[in-house]
């Protein structure tokens, strides 16, 4: 019995001893050790220590960029951007700090931060890692594909796109697309002709605007079904005459970055089918790891015509991974209600007669080498018709679509 109880107190005693000793860590200390987990490259150690000492008051620029150092090799990039942040709030001139701050940037995806971040660059680091110089087209796209369905009435259409992005400046990235989509049946033919624009401003601490145009050129022009020849001496049927139509669509979008988040927030006007669209845009994006390797989002969308008196929704759950270091395989659902809705701002303008209610999207995308990209995407697009001779009643049916392209860095 008093040897159970002698145990006890020897064990509270130790234990109160050790807490002890560490609510009296002190900065030479957390210096010593800190410095040493870095020699040995213990980054688990390093990240769990270091964020104790931070809890006890300790934050300097050593033992912040440790910490990002730690988090950058465990390729936790979020973490590790985030410490880097406040140890560039100590030391501004650092370029072993500012490059490992700038690949932050790179290896997640946020080139138009890092861009303007090498601004701050001296002149040593910006030709090291070769921001000194930049060509005039950062990137070309093209890609095609097809768009098919069983129904016996419907055509298949084709489509095509050409695609540049460049820079003015360090400040501001531009994209532009030319786009090209024909469908071409009986008893009409569907030629249209699309522009968009698009353009990333980073302002600074994780925020991003982006502002987007897109103009679309649509020309129906009719055809007669094959009918018995018809004598001379009798007039001879004439189809309608082609009708072209030009419709636009214009996005804001504002990102923030917190954490292991992205909350985009947006809005995009239309007037598609001469009809005035307003719709909201909010979607949020979860890192586990703290860097792109695997990523779930989820998107809304709230519109309103200006010949409904109600609002329509719609929703797109997404999840994208890397399965291998040249390898992304992305996912995708869209669930909707509204005709004439818009997606990624603005850059997915849905302009049919048919009502898109869902859509399921597959997406490869493979590295070729450090400068060509190759993807490609298949769709199952559900929709569906309203028949004109009984407005009450729907014709359900699909599309597959099949979409290739490469993407070459300059």
């Amino acid at each position: 019995m008093y040897k159970l109880i002698f145990i006890s107190l020897l064990f509270l005693t130790l234990t109160t001893f050790n807490v002890s000793a560490q609510d009296t860590l002190n900065s030479k200390i957390a210096e010593q050790k800190t410095y040493q987990l870095y020699l040995d490259k213990n980054w688990k150690e390093l990240i769990s220590f270091g964020k104790y000492a931070l809890t006890k008051g300790f934050d300097y620029y050593y033992l912040r960029i440790r910490i990002g150092i730690a988090y950058f090799e465990e390729k936790n990039y979020r973490d590790a951007q985030r410490n880097f942040r406040k140890a560039y709030t100590f030391n501004s001139t650092d370029d072993v700090l500012m490059e490992y701050l700038y690949y932050c940037y790179i290896y997640l995806g946020e080139y138009d931060e890092a861009r303007k971040f090498s601004k701050k660059f001296s002149s040593p680091l910006a030709k090291k890692v070769r921001t000194d110089s930049s060509p005039a087209v950062e990137y070309l796209i093209a890609e095609g594909g097809m768009k098919t369905t069983r129904r016996y009435d419907l055509a298949d259409a084709y489509y095509g796109q050409f695609g540049l992005g460049h820079r003015v400046g360090k400040n501001s990235s531009f994209f532009h697309a030319l786009t090209v989509f024909n469908q071409n049946g009986i008893p009409q033919n569907l030629n249209q002709k699309q522009y968009y624009l698009s353009a990333n401003i980073p302002i600074g601490k994780s925020w991003m605007v982006s502002s987007a145009f897109h103009l679309i050129n649509r020309t129906i022009s009719f055809k007669l079904p094959p009918h018995r020849p018809i004598p001379p001496w009798m007039p001879q049927p004439l189809p309608p005459p082609p009708s072209t139509a030009n419709y636009f669509a214009g996005s804001l979008l504002v990102k923030k970055s917190i954490s292991k988040f992205d909350i985009r927030i947006g809005s995009t006007i239309s007037n598609i089918d001469s009809i005035s669209q307003v719709q909201g845009n909010l979607s949020l994006s979860y890192f586990p790891f703290g860097n792109n390797k695997l990523f779930f989002t989820g998107a809304g969308y709230i519109q309103k015509e200006s010949i409904s008196s109600d609002y329509k929704y719609a929703f797109s759950p997404s999840v994208s991974a890397t399965p291998f270091s040249k390898l992304v395989l992305s996912a995708s659902y869209f669930n909707n209600q509204a005709h004439h809705i818009s997606e990624m701002n603005g850059y997915v303008v849905n302009n049919s007669g048919d009502l898109t209610t869902s859509r399921f999207t597959f997406m490869g995308n493979y590295l070729l080498s450090s400068h060509v990209n190759f993807y490609l995407l298949y769709q199952l697009e559900n929709k569906t018709q309203n028949n004109p001779q009984n407005k009450n009643t729907t014709t359900t049916y699909s599309y597959h679509n099949f979409i290739g392209g490469l993407k070459f860095i300059l």
